[in-house]
């Protein structure tokens, strides 16, 4: 895992932190990927605080991402606090848009037909969050989930929770050593 220096007062561009991800619009299912430094000390992140990240523009959107993120922490035993953490948590969402053709026609080769096209612009998201131990500035944890963004609402909000289970599943709690 390559080292990357966390800054809670600033430069979360450097070390992207929990981005809300909905990824490639072939795909049918999320895509989520964590790594980890297996050597870090996940007990010093008994207590953890927010640093800046890139938040998602919806601001909804962006409080049901961190109450997901405090919740999956929670479930580990990690504590949420204003100072002196253990460990940074930063997140960065972005969502791009990706254009497609959709040709439609009917008739034959040899007979003619007719044909039109529509162009559909599908969403496409990605949540990127990062840990990192406060004493050493060192990133210890990121996950990345990449998945299609819908235009309802409700379907978001289920894709997340999914994403934040998935994502979640395997991190240490916050009285692992390694």
């Amino acid at each position: 895992m390559s080292k990357k220096s966390i800054r809670p007062t600033g430069v979360a561009s450097h070390v992207l932190a929990a981005g809300l991800a909905l990824g490639a619009a072939s795909a049918a299912a999320q895509e989520v990927t964590v790594d980890r430094d297996k050597s870090a000390d996940f007990s010093r992140c008994a207590t953890y605080a927010w640093a800046p990240g890139q938040p998602a523009q919806n601001p909804i959107a962006d409080r049901r991402i961190v109450e997901g993120i405090d919740a999956a922490l929670a479930s580990k035993g990690w504590r949420k606090v204003q100072e002196n953490p253990g460990c940074y948590v930063i997140y960065q969402a972005s969502v791009k848009e990706q254009r497609g053709l959709q040709v439609w026609g009917s008739g034959g080769r040899f007979f003619g037909g007719m044909a039109s096209v529509d162009v559909k612009t599908v969403l496409n998201g990605m949540l990127v969050v990062d840990i990192g131990d406060a004493a050493t500035r060192q990133v210890i944890w990121r996950g990345v989930a990449r998945d299609t963004v819908s235009d309802k609402p409700e379907k978001n909000q289920k894709k997340l929770a999914k994403v934040m289970e998935k994502m979640f599943r395997d991190l240490p709690s916050s009285s692992a050593k390694s």
